[in-house]
């Protein structure tokens, strides 16, 4: 067996034989020997598929052994003082907010009417 047998095997493996390709390859699987490297390479390949999906799961396994999950490792790595830090602000923030909001609602109810006739006088401008 030579180069382009192997070759024309690889191909016919990978499903990318041309038409030519196929004729020849179909006239060589008359030849017993030509069969039995066909065999030989389909086994081959899939051993060699078996053995990658193998590997690979003892890789997947050893890492989910050793490493932490990704989010809990930046966050042990970073200190916790950033974080306390805007939260408190944000808790700050939001508390000023609120009181500034509740202050001028109750301004606006110690006003009374006087501010609603302020709205009316400016809705009679406009409508002139």
């Amino acid at each position: 067996m030579d180069g382009t047998d192997e070759l024309l095997i690889d191909k016919y493996l990978s499903n990318k034989l041309t038409e030519q390709e196929r004729e020849v390859f179909n006239q060589k699987m008359q030849d017993e020997n030509f069969v039995k490297e066909v065999v030989f390479h389909e086994n081959l390949k899939t051993a060699a598929i078996i053995e990658g999906r193998e590997k690979l799961k003892e890789k997947l396994k050893k890492i989910s052994q050793t490493n932490k999950p990704a989010a809990i490792t930046i966050f042990l790595k970073g200190s916790i003082y950033p974080l306390a830090a805007s939260l408190f602000f944000m808790v700050a923030i939001s508390s000023l907010l609120y009181n500034i909001s509740s202050y001028n609602s109750t301004n606006f109810s110690k006003r009374g009417c006087g501010a609603i006739k302020s709205m009316d006088w400016t809705n009679s401008i406009m409508t002139r």
